[in-house]
């Protein structure tokens, strides 16, 4: 008995991080669709703001238009699209992790990395989710659009179909090397910084007893470490996925249209509130997850 309360302590004692992989994949995908609820009026805005780069369009503005074309309702505007992306990605990524991880061939690879294992699982996740990606990043850019240029695309289903008729797989997967390439980042990313800041921060404040406070600082600076570098990619994707067929632009002549309207700041345009979305995310995956891990674990 005391062998097996010893077993029990050490898988759930440890950061949010080591404790995800011993969790049911439902788990956390019912936990990202959480964040992801409560997210995304922010996530709209973020959206907006970058899809108009070439205009600019301010946060205040974005919020006016929203409440005054669809009033509550316009908070939620493409929430269906953006649940089904997190059902893909987070499917496919669960999927791709736990067959790479335990995979003969990569573990005689010297060395070892789960953090690049974690990074192919995020490209084929993000690789897989772009149709629904950009069907939510259209369905939420329309919010800002005149009335007569609006998409209007109300069920996702019937989106990716209309997507399909009007320029094939290419146009469905339009910015998928963007798409993939930044959840493959974010997801090879994310052990590492959050290692190196939890050790920063128990040397700093030093508490120790807290163990939910560190990974409450350490996931929120991390996330935003990690946005930091990868919003320019972002806003590249953003523009790129919500262009219309036969008009989406280059993406060399996209950089350097956005240089040259606001310099290099056009590519940070949407990081204030892709920070400030951050804050559902770190407060849901902190405070859930060890609770949920006691359950399951134990």
């Amino acid at each position: 008995m005391k062998s097996n309360d010893t077993d029990n302590d050490k898988q759930s004692s440890g950061t949010t991080l080591q404790r995800i992989d011993n969790l049911p994949v439902y788990v956390g995908y019912v936990i990202n669709v959480a964040a992801i609820v409560l997210s995304h009026p922010i996530d709209i805005i973020r959206v907006n703001v970058q899809a108009n780069v070439l205009h600019f369009v301010s946060m205040s503005d974005v919020i006016r238009l929203m409440f005054k074309q669809k009033r509550i309702a316009g908070f939620y505007y493409g929430i269906g699209g953006a649940l089904l992306r997190c059902t893909v990605q987070t499917g496919t990524t669960y999927a791709l992790y736990h067959w790479l991880k335990d995979n003969p061939y990569l573990h005689m690879l010297e060395p070892f990395d789960t953090s690049t294992v974690a990074g192919i699982s995020g490209l084929g996740g993000g690789l897989l989710s772009t149709p629904f990606a950009k069907v939510a990043i259209v369905r939420q850019a329309d919010l800002t659009r005149r009335p007569y240029q609006q998409r209007n695309y109300g069920n996702p289903w019937r989106a990716l179909k209309c997507m399909y008729g009007r320029g094939g797989t290419a146009f469905l997967f339009t910015g998928y090397e963007l798409h993939g390439f930044s959840t493959g980042a974010m997801a090879m990313l994310h052990a590492p910084i959050h290692e190196w800041v939890e050790d920063m921060l128990l040397k700093l404040h030093r508490i120790r007893d807290e163990d939910w406070v560190i990974d409450l600082m350490a996931m929120t600076i991390t996330v935003s470490i990690i946005s930091l570098i990868l919003t320019p990619v972002d806003a590249v994707t953003t523009v790129v996925m919500n262009a219309c067929y036969k008009k989406f632009p280059s993406k060399k002549h996209l950089c350097l249209k956005i240089i040259e309207i606001h310099g290099y700041r056009g590519f940070f345009l949407g990081l204030r509130p892709a920070l400030i979305a951050i804050l559902p995310h770190a407060f849901i995956a902190t405070l859930t997850y060890p609770l949920i891990a006691e359950y399951f674990i134990s």
